[in-house]
């Protein structure tokens, strides 16, 4: 390790595998060419750095890898209808949707609490998601496969998860255009409603069909 001010210093190595040629104002400052391959095994585990990510990217991370294990049996057999209209609901509190990110669906996760209540926060605006109180939320689950294949053609070079941010950044979008400030507020304060989860049996009037 150089000192700040000094050059980079590698004499100890081969000459072969020496740095400082061109590194260093004693060489040629010259830049180092890394393929953006060597770092396709990076992008494809480290979902999040440790900066806290825009709450749109969490939020549709959340949707598509995390909410549908929080259904139960009857509830995901009904998310398998592809039903856009049909809500299923569970509640979730935000500390506890943090330790499961970054036990079971995030490798060597960071995620902490706050980031996810700013996320849950961002869903209620979105309205796919009732504050409860400080830290817990009833989260309105659909399937929303059919409302986002109208952005997969709309979505020239984006990611897995662009027609999802599109459809969540519009409604998201709508509300805060078209609400009144306090209307707006209300959705991210708590209501301290806390009710039953959604226990419907939902494999009944339907199960022959699976």
């Amino acid at each position: 390790m150089s000192l700040v001010g000094e050059n980079f210093r590698d004499k100890s190595l081969p000459t072969h595998a020496r740095m400082s040629p061109r590194v260093s104002t004693d060489g040629e400052l010259a830049s180092i060419q890394i393929s953006i391959s060597d770092f396709d095994r990076h992008k494809a585990t480290g979902v999040l750095c440790n900066k806290q990510p825009p709450s749109l990217y969490l939020a549709c991370h959340m949707w598509d890898r995390v909410f549908y294990d929080q259904l139960n049996d009857s509830q995901q057999i009904e998310w398998r209808r592809e039903d856009p209209d049909q809500t299923l609901t569970f509640e979730i509190e935000a500390g506890s949707l943090a330790d499961k990110l970054n036990d079971s669906y995030i490798p060597n996760g960071s995620v902490n609490s706050a980031w996810v209540n700013d996320t849950l926060d961002y869903l209620c605006v979105v309205e796919t998601a009732e504050k409860l109180t400080d830290s817990r939320y009833r989260i309105q689950f659909r399937n929303l496969s059919e409302k986002r294949r109208e952005y997969k053609d709309v979505v020239v070079r984006g990611g897995e998860f662009s027609d999802l941010a599109m459809l969540f950044a519009g409604w998201h979008c709508e509300n805060e255009v078209e609400l009144e400030r306090g209307d707006l507020d209300k959705l991210t304060e708590p209501t301290e409603s806390v009710g039953a989860t959604d226990s419907e049996d939902y494999t009944q009037p339907t199960i022959g069909e699976f």
